[in-house]
Order: structure tokens, then C-alpha cells, then sequence
């Protein structure tokens, strides 16, 4: 994949991901697929964490909620 393109589906997971709902791991790979990436889970595991490290994006797993979320920053951070 192109640079473009993994930036793009990194945009396309942080804009999934602010909308809010707890998306699980499986909704948002589907939703890559339908935006037209070609995305397993384990790829998806490294766009999560490539997300984290690139943009200092915290992003969790909410066990009673069962989905992904972005942990917001205090102000100063």
C-alpha cells in the first residue's frame, strides 16, 4: 500500500474512533474494508499501534464496553 493510502485508512480510524460508540476491532477492519482497504485484524492491530506512536493518539480497549475508544487529553498535556 502506498504511503497515501496508510495514512488515509489511519485518518479513516481516528475519525471512526472520535465519532465515539466503541467500535470493536472487527467493526472498524470492516469498515476499512468498506472504504476499499484491504485489511486483516493483525494488520489492523499494527495500524492501532502505529496510530499511538505516529500521532500520540491514546487509544484503549474498554472491556465493559467491549470496544476501542481515544482517551482524551488533559489540558496541558
Amino acid at each position: 500500500m502506498s504511503a497515501r493510502g496508510i495514512i488515509k485508512s489511519y485518518y479513516l480510524v481516528i475519525k471512526k474512533l472520535e465519532n465515539g460508540g466503541y467500535p470493536t476491532k472487527k467493526e472498524l477492519t470492516d469498515f476499512l474494508v468498506d472504504e476499499g482497504f484491504k485489511v486483516s485484524l493483525r494488520t489492523f492491530d499494527r495500524y492501532l499501534q502505529a496510530v499511538r506512536d505516529e500521532f500520540d493518539i491514546n487509544i484503549l480497549y474498554d472491556f465493559t464496553r467491549k470496544g476501542y475508544y481515544i482517551e482524551e487529553k488533559e489540558k496541558g498535556d
